[in-house]
């Protein structure tokens, strides 16, 4: 009897002391799909379905992505992938850039209980704007509206910059002895828009998510940097 008395707080004691250390798997364990990661991306300013649409799609090309939902309202992405794979934050990110969106936050909860967490860096604004200037950028939707503005929030020397869906305009405040005008319309224009003054690439132009390709500007100037550094020449194409 006394052997069987001790057999049970054994197994007793087995299952007590293995469920601290099984807990996080089985709450991060799906039925169908084992054992699983849980992320969630902040995405700025989905606009419509499309783009929706697009994310997902774009997503989905890391096989192994399951449970992917989509809040149009907050922007507010998650979904699941296997933990055997560990999956990082950096693939995630490089991922949502390449459909063409911006994640603002990054967070992994992992099988075993670990969080990582990163956010988009906004640039310190430590100096005080004596210019404004404001002017016609072409765009479409709320996505647009976010990478216009960062283009040019990213200058330092930009205090800040304002776009209007509605009227298809700028308004930015910059410092004048750090940033000059053109290098607000090159930025713009590497991120995909034409400016009232300066026409972006073809290739800028296609990188786009079909629902912001914008109807074009007829501006036939385009700003190119010279020897890769950080001056920009305007030439006119043949």
């Amino acid at each position: 009897m006394k052997h069987i008395i001790k057999l049970s707080l054994f197994i007793v004691l087995s299952v007590f002391i293995g469920i601290p250390m099984n807990a996080q798997n089985k709450k991060n364990k799906d039925k169908k799909d084992g054992i699983v990661d849980k992320f969630t991306v902040q995405v700025d300013g989905l606009g419509c379905p499309f783009c929706a649409y697009g994310l997902e799609k774009k997503m989905q090309e890391m096989k192994g992505v399951k449970k992917f939902k989509i809040e149009m309202e907050s922007g507010l992405t998650s979904f699941t992938y296997p933990a055997e794979k560990m999956l990082s934050l950096a693939e995630v990110k490089a991922q949502v850039d390449k459909a063409g969106y911006t994640p603002m936050d990054l967070k992994v909860e992992r099988a075993d209980g670990t969080l990582e967490h990163e956010s988009l860096e906004t640039p310190e604004i430590d100096y005080e704007a004596n210019q404004s200037i404001d002017f016609a950028v072409n765009g479409n939707c709320n996505m647009c509206e976010g990478r216009i503005e960062r283009a040019a929030l990213a200058l330092y020397g930009v205090s800040s910059a304002e776009w209007s869906k509605k009227k298809k305009r700028l308004k930015v405040k910059y410092l004048d002895t750090e940033v000059d005008e053109k290098a607000i319309h090159f930025a713009i224009n590497q991120a995909g828009y034409d400016t009232e003054k300066a026409k972006a690439t073809q290739e800028a132009y296609d990188k786009l998510p079909g629902c912001c390709q914008y109807e074009r500007m007829k501006v036939d100037v385009q700003f190119k940097p010279i020897n890769n550094n950080a001056k920009e020449e305007a030439n006119t194409p043949e």
